[in-house]
């Protein structure tokens, strides 16, 4: 089975958003890219990672910097 994660948050024109993953905090794994870095959208946006891991316990972060 397929798990799919959305990540829901309010953009702007003028940063690049990203979405990263891992497993747990405390294993020492890095973040990896869930979805492709890119331009805010000025309004909602809508990240979907559709290889999320099954386990319930997976975490995400939204990273945010200037273009």
């Amino acid at each position: 089975m397929q798990t799919v994660a959305r990540a829901a948050f309010t953009s702007y024109l003028a940063r690049v958003y990203s979405l990263q993953c891992k497993e747990a905090l405390n294993t020492g794994q890095p973040w990896t890219t869930a979805s492709a870095a890119r331009r805010g959208r000025e309004g909602g946006d809508l990240f979907v990672h559709t290889n999320a891991p099954a386990t319930p316990t997976g975490l995400y972060r939204l990273t945010v910097r200037l273009p």
